[in-house]
């Protein structure tokens, strides 16, 4: 559907102008001649940096903190993935130590799925894959050539 797209379009732009309005920002400050100098000033501050050995211990202690809350952060995501990911799998029996669920080879289109699949990548790849693909698919013949046999 094509308004999908554009509602989140206007849910983000809504978001945004309202954020504006929320925190009273003055644009035209912003972009004045005034607010052009104090954002000069403000990027000037930055130079010369500072290499104090005391200021640096600190910032570096302050930067390895970070590194570790963001490893952990991280760690959390993949076990939190994991956790989420791994039933599913199991449920669509991608796993081999899966038990649930029923076998898609009993499916009663499953031939004519593997057959579609076959069509299309023999003709998306320009026909590399057709080989290999009628090789690993266990299916004899295609569904309109048993349709004609009947």
């Amino acid at each position: 559907m094509m308004l999908v797209p554009w509602l989140l379009l206007g849910g983000f732009l809504l978001a945004t102008a309202t954020s504006f309005w929320y925190l009273q920002l003055d644009l035209a400050a912003l972009v004045s001649t005034d607010g052009g100098h104090k954002m000069l000033q403000y990027a000037a501050g930055f130079f010369p940096p500072e290499l104090a050995p005391a200021f640096l211990a600190r910032m570096s202690h302050a930067g390895l903190e970070t590194l570790a809350i963001s490893a952990i952060g991280t760690l959390l995501a993949a076990v939190a993935g994991l956790a989420l990911g791994l039933p599913a799998l199991m449920r669509r029996r991608h796993v081999g130590w899966a038990k649930a669920g029923t076998r898609r080879a009993h499916h009663p289109h499953e031939k004519e799925r593997r057959w579609a699949r076959f069509r299309l990548r023999s003709s998306s790849y320009g026909g590399q894959v057709a080989l290999p693909t009628v090789r690993t698919s266990n299916f004899v013949t295609a569904p309109a050539a048993r349709s004609h046999r009947r």
